[in-house]
């Protein structure tokens, strides 16, 4: 028997006792929380943990973070229903050990992408930013969208994981267009040049938090903006009354990872990405 799905708030245990559980088919609405896959004869035992997380466009991506027992075929197809009413494709991240869902998803057409490394962190024990006085922060708002869209048209066709259809606003909009959380864009600028894009996002009564993107102007590269542009996102965590820092990276970013592992900060995850499309109809 297939574990049932449930939409809670709380990042293990047991679901929050108001959200009653109902099928993936049925989602009460669109928003960045936690899907729990639940034992079908204990609704208060969870068996599967997943983050639910807008992208770009009409994607959403899907982060298994504890493995699903049961029925895999029959899971995957709840998920497929999910995305089908939700109309978002879905980029599901699996642990690598979960190799009976992944065999699931690859038989039911889902394309196979690559590694990913996640992280769960307390944002009190993330590194502070130090003092930069050729890098200048500014609001979207003060910025500029054409700023800001300077650097992503120059940054994301270099990205692997990146949006390959839209335009930049359509990107930003999509990235940060969640009715449950706050968060803005800010944009770095280098001897009055454009250089850099970060932002977050947060979950005011959770403390969740997230940076959706950041982006280098290729021109830029190898000065150490990457690193400061995460940097610059704690500041903005910690401004927000974010608690908790949840991200991620592909593994072939080994730069990014080194970073990472030079702060301290210990990976939660290592995923494959499966890919599904419902909505664009792409496998490509």
């Amino acid at each position: 028997m297939a574990a049932a799905v449930v939409v809670a708030a709380r990042v293990g245990g047991a679901p929050v006792a108001e959200e009653a559980p109902h099928s993936a088919s049925e989602p009460k609405e669109w928003s960045v929380t936690q899907v729990f896959a639940v034992d079908p004869t204990d609704p208060q035992r969870v068996v599967g943990r997943w983050g639910l997380v807008p992208q770009w466009g009409r994607t959403a991506a899907l982060q298994c973070e504890a493995g699903a027992v049961g029925d895999a075929a029959e899971l995957v197809r709840r998920l497929e229903a999910a995305a089908t009413v939700l109309d978002r494709d879905l980029v599901a991240r699996v642990p690598v050990n979960s190799a009976d869902l992944c065999a699931a998803m690859a038989a039911a057409g889902w394309r196979g992408g690559g590694g990913r490394v996640d992280w769960t962190w307390s944002v009190e024990r993330l590194p502070h930013e130090p003092a930069r006085p050729d890098l200048q922060w500014k609001s979207l708002g003060r910025a500029g969208l054409e700023a800001a869209a300077q650097i992503l048209r120059a940054a994301v066709p270099f990205d692997p994981l990146g949006p390959r259809t839209g335009t930049p606003r359509e990107w930003m909009r999509a990235w940060m267009d969640d009715p449950s959380l706050q968060g803005g864009l800010q944009v770095g600028f280098v001897a009055d040049v454009p250089a850099v894009l970060t932002g977050v996002q947060v979950n005011p009564s959770t403390g969740w938090g997230r940076v959706p993107y950041m982006a280098v102007a290729p021109s830029m590269w190898g000065n150490g903006l990457g690193t400061a542009a995460m940097l610059r996102a704690f500041v903005l965590l910690r401004a927000r009354g974010a608690t908790t820092w949840n991200g991620g990276c592909a593994e072939e970013n080994q730069r990014f990872l080194r970073v990472v592992e030079r702060w301290g900060v210990v990976p939660a995850l290592h995923s494959q990405e499966w890919i599904f499309f419902p909505c664009s109809g792409s496998s490509s």
